[in-house]
């Protein structure tokens, strides 16, 4: 296998729309956010198998908004390797990120959790007045935005593909 390089997005690269639309079904959102995000990627050669994005929120606090792992390639450590260096390159500017995921998405509930971050608000039927479609997982109607939070410190995180 390649080796694995995080990285910056810089200004000229298309984003990953298929990666993207991944993490979040409705396109009009992900537009809606992404002019104000800074994203990152972890990339095997040239190829993007992650994506997130990142949005400042002042005052000291930034927002993941999006993080998506190829499926061939998640439950490998990608997106912990992804999400410790976005962590890391956001404590230069930044002293809490925040994050949030849906009531139903319990894996990644469980992930946020490992990666040090905790549960601090829910905004109850986010998804009903945001997202025209229904959205179903693990046999849960997703209904409400489960927001977590943590406090950024700077360490560097590295892991061998």
């Amino acid at each position: 296998m390649k080796p694995l390089e995080c990285r910056r997005f810089s200004a000229d690269e298309e984003p990953p729309w298929e990666l993207l639309l991944l993490a979040d079904p409705s396109e009009e959102m992900v537009r809606g956010y992404l002019t104000r995000s800074e994203l990152f990627g972890c990339f095997s050669g040239k190829a993007c198998i992650a994506v997130a994005a990142v949005v400042s929120q002042g005052e000291g606090v930034c927002e993941l908004k999006n993080l998506a792992v190829v499926p061939p390639r998640q439950r490998h450590g990608v997106g912990r390797l992804l999400l410790g260096y976005v962590c890391d390159c956001c404590a230069e500017n930044f002293r809490v990120m925040e994050v949030g995921t849906g009531n139903s998405s319990i894996g990644n509930q469980h992930f946020y959790r490992s990666m040090g971050f905790h549960r601090f608000r829910t905004d109850r039927g986010f998804f009903l007045r945001n997202y025209p479609e229904p959205i179903e997982e693990n046999g849960l109607l997703c209904t409400d935005l489960v927001k977590f939070r943590k406090v950024l410190a700077r360490s560097r995180t590295v892991l061998a593909d």
